[in-house]
């Protein structure tokens, strides 16, 4: 298992915040955060390394993205 961390902006939804949790690969990764923050914007880190960004966009559906991608 893999150390992740979701690492959320302060925005209309809450403040901000992290979630630690293991998952087997980061597409294991990706399904608990569609799952944990499915109307928010998050960072996502393995082993503390940034592996990308995850936005909402007009649509109401995620954009994955590169490191340096602003969420918001």
């Amino acid at each position: 298992m893999i150390n992740y961390t979701l690492e959320f902006p302060q925005d209309r939804h809450g403040p901000a915040k992290e979630i630690q949790f293991k998952a087997f690969d980061a597409s294991s990764a990706l399904i608990f955060a569609h799952q944990e923050a499915c109307d928010r914007s998050a960072r996502l880190y393995s082993d503390g390394r940034l592996l990308c960004t995850i936005r909402r966009n007009d649509r109401q559906v995620w954009e994955v993205g590169q490191p340096d991608l602003r969420y918001g």
